[in-house]
């Protein structure tokens, strides 16, 4: 989470090859913690929120 936090936003090719994945799955997957939690990871506050909340 916190490597699609940083890396979606400023670095996105990057995370891609760090995590495996193909960018559609990082953005299906940042699309459902947007649609179950309410919160949007791509937005900054929403995505503090998110990555305290993960570090409690």
């Amino acid at each position: 989470m916190a490597s699609y936090l940083f890396f979606l936003r400023y670095v996105p090719q990057k995370n891609c090859e760090e995590t495996f994945l193909h960018k559609n799955t990082i953005q299906y997957r940042l699309n459902q913690i947007h649609k179950k939690s309410g919160y949007n990871p791509r937005e900054f506050q929403d995505a503090v929120r998110l990555y305290l909340a993960l570090k409690m």
